[in-house]
This record gives structure tokens, sequence and C-alpha cells, in this order.
């Protein structure tokens, strides 16, 4: 209060610290999140090879496969149209 002679002793509020702990987003659970932190740089590098190689391979069959498709055999005389 405002008003002299009387005087209160108020403690000062203390703030709570915050507790960190980590949680699993949308696309990865926490272990698997944990599990990528723990690899190595190695195993990093052997898996984007392992899955570029596997995109080049795929991509070369679907090209195969559309060009096969493609090919205009009505031009030659042929019956499929």
């Amino acid at each position: 209060m405002h008003k002299k002679g009387i005087t209160e002793e108020v403690a000062k509020k203390r703030s709570r610290r915050t507790v960190k702990h980590q949680r699993g987003i949308v696309g990865a659970d926490l272990a698997a999140i944990a599990a990528k932190r723990n690899q190595t740089a190695a195993a990093r590098t052997q898996q984007r090879l392992a899955a570029i190689t596997k995109a080049k391979s795929e991509k070369k069959e679907k090209e195969i496969k559309k060009a096969k498709v493609g090919f205009p055999f009505w031009l030659f005389g042929g019956v499929d149209r």
C-alpha cells in the first residue's frame, strides 16, 4: 500500500526454469532421430550413394519403358495404334 508507516514484506516471485526435453517430429520418432544422429559420416555417405544409384536406375528403366511405349508403330505399317 502507499500509506506512511505501513510496510509489508513481499517475497520476490521465483521464476520456474523450463525443463528441456526432446520430442519426435511428424516424420520420425525420437528413436529414429537419435539413430540418425549417432550414425558415422561413412555410413551416411554410403546410404546416400545407394539412394542415388537406385534413383538413377529407376529413372533409366522409366525412360526405356517410355521409349518402348511411345514408339510409333503405325508409321511402319504396324497394327499397334
